[in-house]
């Protein structure tokens, strides 16, 4: 018989993310745009789960209306 595992842990983390792109206006109120994102941050949990590590490309398409 299989089981299910569960855990649940509390933790504080700290990290940062830089953004650039660029938006081109396409008609009154309303741009398209693409942009890239860097996230980088560490959780400790202090517990029976490991500290986690995440670190990733983030790339993105955007369109933004104005009302």
């Amino acid at each position: 018989m299989l089981g299910h595992v569960s855990i649940n842990d509390d933790g504080f983390g700290t990290g940062y993310y830089s953004r650039i792109g660029i938006e081109f206006t396409i008609s009154p109120g309303m741009a398209i745009g693409a942009s890239y994102r860097y996230v980088d941050s560490n959780i400790d949990f202090g517990g029976q789960i490991s500290d986690m590590d995440l670190k990733q490309d983030q790339y993105m398409l955007t369109c933004t209306q104005s009302f």
